[in-house]
């Protein structure tokens, strides 16, 4: 929510659910960040769409910074 607001964007005031499948996968650390940023400013009308073969990693900073995150080469390549 903070780096949103600090982006100058509005955070839905609605529940937000982020479902992170599949749930046999392990999923640790910061990037996710983004790319659960960006669909919950998709789904709310605040972004367009990215196109299907778009790949977005990336850790959010509370001030609303997108930073570099380990291991992103492996993570395009799998």
């Amino acid at each position: 929510r903070a780096s949103v607001k600090n982006c100058g964007l509005d955070f839905p005031v609605s529940r937000v659910t982020v479902n992170l499948a599949p749930a046999d996968r392990k999923k640790a650390g910061t990037v996710y960040d983004l790319p659960i940023l960006l669909g919950i400013l998709i789904a709310s009308g605040q972004a367009r769409p990215l196109p299907p073969d778009a790949a977005v990693i990336g850790e959010l900073s509370l001030s609303g910074e997108v930073r570099p995150v380990r291991g992103a080469l492996p993570m395009a390549l799998a």
